[in-house]
């Protein structure tokens, strides 16, 4: 019933541009504070790319989360507890293929934590129950930006079941989460449990330590790449730049995905280190030789899990320099003034009768790095949490209703003292001749071929249109009146006629879709300034079919 098990922690690597290699000696090193650290270990931080949430794990903990599936009965809730150990015992045996006495105290006792900040202090700390937690093995690895879910460690059936290798796992509500899905990558194995991971920001690669039969040392740092999703290619040995004889493990990758951060205890460590090196060939086959991180982070210990947080210049890691396994930090810009912590919170309302309706939100603030975070409503009623540094955008979307989006400035919260903003989002029921509202869509100059920065605009409509698969809908093209007229409608239709390529080719029926060129027939405005004739060059979207 049970595969092979990792029992070892790896990093997910959201990716970014170090312009450092080895680290200053003068930086101060920081325990994180007692609610995250304590007498049990704790390993494997993941922090968010906004900075605001900390992943990490928690090995022996006698709270853990006890919920203990076989074909869909929960042991914990129907066996005494003298029935219940004894079979977490027997489990935990057959995975470590050997006798288990105390599973508590047992190294598979592991869950995954969270904790949240407030001016850069992680002060409100959650433990999170089922899925993302049972009596099995739950170790976080990494957090993917690409698409706000969590990876974790081992593959898990919903009958109970347990499996060696990763799965995603995505936040819903609070700290709840979704059942994990697996993730598969070719010719995936290794000889020893002790497995951990880093994944690029873009998910395209996956860096992986593991010991397989072309391995030069007990562990190796391998990488594989993505072919479609959730598909990875078998692993390719990173070479000798890389690896030795000895151990490497670990890994985290930049996000330009030109440093590798790893730990390794080969010749010149003093138990296991952290080492960079940098990336010189598009292959992934040529890299400069690792240089040690010096400064407060390596000494006589073992220092492992590098993580590094670009918006707050904080580098993260796992040591045990007081004993247990602890979470510790380093700050690059100790005089940086953290970003504001602001609360949105409203309703999401019925445009028509006014009354709250349960919605999904999708929000973010639009910085160097954007971080989607995602938010169920059952009562139309929601509060969320950001960094007021930049642009924050919330996007509501609900079947039966035109998606709605709210973008809140930052001068918003420049010019009040207020750390909470009351924002109610309507949403427009969706009708027949109903226009959907559609913005940031761009051609190449006086040509069809649409531009990359108006996938965000196009993904939103391709969301409305799967979200409500009984509407249909023309695209109709329009330009301003410069040039010839007949060319003019041509290059509208051939505008119009790419975008619905693209919405076909992301899942939508053909069917679903007319398409329609007016050139400058249907101006906003009379053409006379440039500005004017920018409004008339545009796309709109017109519901011309919403019942079954």
């Amino acid at each position: 019933m049970f595969g092979q098990i990792n029992t070892r922690r790896c990093i997910l690597v959201l990716g970014l541009c170090l312009g450092w290699s080895l680290l200053p000696a003068q930086y101060l090193l920081e325990r994180l504070d007692d609610q995250i650290n304590t007498a049990y270990d704790e390993i494997a931080p993941v922090v968010t790319p906004d900075g605001g949430t900390l992943f990490f794990t928690r090995v022996g903990d006698p709270t853990f989360k006890r919920t203990l599936y076989q074909f869909n009965h929960d042991l914990s809730a129907e066996l005494n507890s003298d029935e219940y150990f004894e079979l977490l015992s027997s489990i935990y045996s057959q995975l470590a293929n050997k006798s288990v006495s105390s599973p508590v105290s047992s190294g598979f006792n592991q869950d995954v934590w969270m904790a949240t900040s407030a001016h850069g202090v992680f002060d409100k700390i959650y433990h999170p129950g089922f899925p993302l937690n049972n009596a099995l093995p739950n170790s976080i690895c990494a957090y993917s930006e690409a698409d706000q879910s969590l990876l974790i460690i081992n593959q898990f059936g919903k009958d109970g079941s347990l499996y060696h290798g990763f799965s995603k796992i995505r936040q819903t509500e609070h700290a709840e989460f979704d059942f994990p899905e697996p993730i598969y990558i070719y010719d995936f194995y290794s000889q020893s449990d002790d497995v951990s991971a880093a994944l690029s920001y873009d998910n395209d690669v996956i860096v992986l330590a593991l010991d397989r039969k072309d391995s030069r040392g007990d562990q190796d740092l391998y990488i594989s790449f993505k072919v479609k999703e959730n598909l990875w290619s078998s692993p390719i040995n990173l070479g000798p730049d890389i690896n030795t004889a000895f151990r490497e493990s670990t890994p985290y990758l930049s996000r330009d995905k030109k440093r590798l951060f790893f730990a390794s205890n080969r010749p010149g460590s003093e138990g296991m280190d952290i080492y960079v090196s940098r990336r010189i060939d598009v292959h992934w086959s040529k890299w400069t030789k690792p240089r040690k991180v010096v400064g407060p982070i390596n000494g006589p210990y073992d220092d492992t899990q590098p993580y590094y947080s670009e918006i707050d210049d904080y580098f993260y890691f796992t040591s045990n320099r007081d004993g247990s396994y602890d979470i510790f930090r380093v700050n690059f810009s100790p005089n940086r003034t953290p970003p504001r912590l602001i609360t949105i919170q409203g309703r999401i309302i019925d445009e028509q009768t006014q009354q709250p309706i349960r919605a999904e939100l999708t929000y973010s603030s639009l910085g160097p790095i954007r971080q989607n975070y995602f938010f169920r409503s059952s009562n139309g009623q929601y509060s969320i949490q950001l960094q007021a540094a930049h642009t924050i955008q919330i996007q509501a979307n609900q079947p039966g209703y035109l998606s709605n989006v709210v973008e809140i400035e930052p001068d918003v919260w420049q010019q009040s003292s207020d750390s909470v903003l009351i924002v109610d989002i309507p949403l427009e029921p969706i009708k027949e001749d109903r226009k959907i509202e559609v913005s940031n869509i761009f051609f190449e100059q006086s040509k069809p071929k649409i531009l990359p920065e108006s996938y965000p605009e196009l993904n939103r409509l391709v969301q409305l249109l799967k979200q409500n698969p009984n509407i249909h809908i023309l695209i109709e093209g329009h330009t301003d009146n410069v040039g010839d007229l007949k060319a003019n409608i041509e290059l509208s239709q051939k505008r119009a006629m790419g975008i619905k390529e693209y919405l076909v080719y992301n899942g939508i029926a053909k069917e679903r879709i007319d398409t329609k060129g007016f050139g400058p027939t249907k101006p906003l405005n009379d053409n006379s300034t440039e500005e004017k004739r920018r409004e008339n060059r545009r796309v709109e979207i017109k519901i011309t079919k919403s019942s079954p």
